[in-house]
């Protein structure tokens, strides 16, 4: 019973994070997104590698375990390979531009990165 569990949450945290199953060669990682922003109380979305579907994880600051491309090997692999240690994020909060980036997590204590979001530019009209 325990084992057929932790491979069903297993297979599930792989199809989540873009690992699809019978892929050649894809292994996992488990790191630690951290984020602050100015302002803070900004969404923060992290984007699916293989489909780009994004997912609101929180808000900042924001300080939360993700699963990563370890490495990806094999035909069909070459969009994760780019993204090994890395994972897409996005930053918004209503009235300011939104931040989109890579936040790298490669290495054995990855840092924690902090956005200075700026305000959206109001055009007066005359």
């Amino acid at each position: 019973m325990k084992i057929s569990v932790l491979v069903g949450v297993s297979l599930l945290v792989m199809m989540v994070s873009g690992c699809q199953t019978g892929a050649p060669t894809c292994v996992l990682e488990r790191k630690v997104l951290d984020i602050e922003s100015i302002p803070s109380g900004a969404d923060v979305y992290i984007y699916n590698v293989m489909n780009q579907k994004k997912t609101l994880v929180g808000q900042t600051p924001i300080h939360i375990p993700v699963s990563v491309v370890g490495s990806a090997k094999g035909k069909g692999t070459e969009q994760m390979a780019k993204m090994v240690g890395k994972i897409r994020v996005e930053i918004s909060k209503e009235g300011f531009v939104p931040y989109n980036g890579i936040a790298d997590l490669r290495g054995e204590k990855p840092k924690g990165f902090a956005i200075k979001l700026n305000r959206t530019k109001v055009s007066s009209e005359k």
